[in-house]
């Protein structure tokens, strides 16, 4: 699914959307390039994980596996046929803790597996901490929108709709994004992550699946000094919902989904080494180990605006003129084995203006 649309303000002049197109471009290729090396790590963990996994087992064992898993989910599925409403909910915790019962006995080297699996897990959320603690680069929020008139006169400007641009994007595993809605309008500064994920992970010690979906406002700034670049955004949040879902596949069933809102700041520029964000303005994890669970999240407020501060992660020149996008980042983040997720999020937003200076 296409998931990248970049759109200009009516009557921009082709040779700004031409330049800025290309800038975009380049910056497209360091977002794929950035998330590919934050994950290589995590991909080595499951890659060394299912190796061991491979010297715990037999072919026998996960042949007999199978069909055990293959004749729980058929006798569940046979409850429901006479009624499909009134299904006795004790005949089916009794199936489950049948099969969970059975399936462990097949195998000999079951508490090798345990540890591993445990082992495994604290591997990957600590390495997850890692990366979000190398993100965290200038991350704070103010509460109050800068005294501009007391400020040096050319040091303050800022932007209001309608924006030169905008951005939708979505990088990461994009086979799982099964509806995409997200959108953004540069006439009113209305952003919009909306899209339905889905991943289902047979197997164990199955890879990590991740994806960023962005939607943002853009503008070009001419500098008047060399420096780094401060914006104060103030963004208004107009919906926030987050949906998750985990279903049994019956195995060694264990698994985690996590998704999170926040605010970035990019810049079209090589100097730029890393995006700004404020991570986590809301946030859902689920966890289960077997049991099918779902859990929603709406917890952005809606009658204040968001005002916050990002800064540049490189410096530019003096007479330099940059193409900076503010917006929306959701995040999701999926670990399943013999599960699946179905996950929905829709955040909206009203970036009404934006603050920009050099410091």
């Amino acid at each position: 699914m296409n998931t990248n649309t970049l759109q200009f303000r009516p009557r921009l002049s082709p040779s700004k959307k031409r330049e800025i197109q290309k800038h975009y471009n380049a910056l497209l290729n360091a977002r794929i390039k950035r998330q590919t090396k934050l994950l290589r790590p995590v991909s080595q963990i499951g890659k060394e994980a299912r190796k061991q996994f491979g010297k715990l087992v037999t072919k026998q064992e996960l042949k007999a596996s199978k069909a055990l898993a293959d004749h729980a989910q058929k006798s569940i599925a046979k409850l429901f046929l006479p009624n499909k409403v009134n299904v006795n909910p004790a005949k089916i915790k009794s199936l489950r803790r049948f099969f969970k019962n059975a399936f462990k006995a097949i195998f000999k080297e079951i508490e090798a597996i345990q540890k591993l699996k445990s082992k495994h897990k604290e591997d990957v959320i600590n390495a997850f901490a890692h990366i979000e603690t190398s993100e965290s680069i200038f991350d704070n929020i103010i509460t109050d929108i800068p005294d501009i008139n007391a400020l040096p006169e050319l040091q303050v400007i800022s932007f209001r709709p309608p924006y030169a641009f905008s951005e939708v994007f979505g990088v990461g595993f994009t086979p799982g994004v099964k509806r995409d809605d997200s959108f953004a309008d540069t006439q009113s500064g209305f952003v919009l992550n909306d899209f339905d994920f889905s991943y289902k992970g047979g197997g164990s010690f199955n890879p990590v699946t991740v994806f960023d979906s962005f939607a943002g406002m853009g503008f070009r700034y001419t500098l008047p000094a060399t420096g780094v670049i401060k914006i104060t955004a103030v963004m208004q949040n107009t919906l926030s919902l987050f949906q998750a879902s985990i279903k049994d596949n019956f195995g060694f069933s264990d698994g985690n989904v996590r998704m999170s809102a926040g605010i970035y700041m990019d810049v079209f520029h090589p100097n730029n080494l890393e995006m700004s964000e404020k991570f986590s303005l809301a946030f859902l994890s689920l966890s289960s180990g077997g049991d099918d669970v779902s859990a929603s999240e709406s917890d952005l407020q809606t009658i204040t605006p968001y005002i916050i501060t990002l800064i540049s992660t490189g410096a530019f020149s003096q007479g330099e003129t940059v193409d900076i996008v503010v917006g929306s980042k959701v995040h999701i983040r999926s670990h399943l084995d013999d599960m699946t997720c179905h996950l929905t999020a829709r955040v909206g937003w009203q970036v009404k203006e934006v603050f920009i200076e050099v410091i």
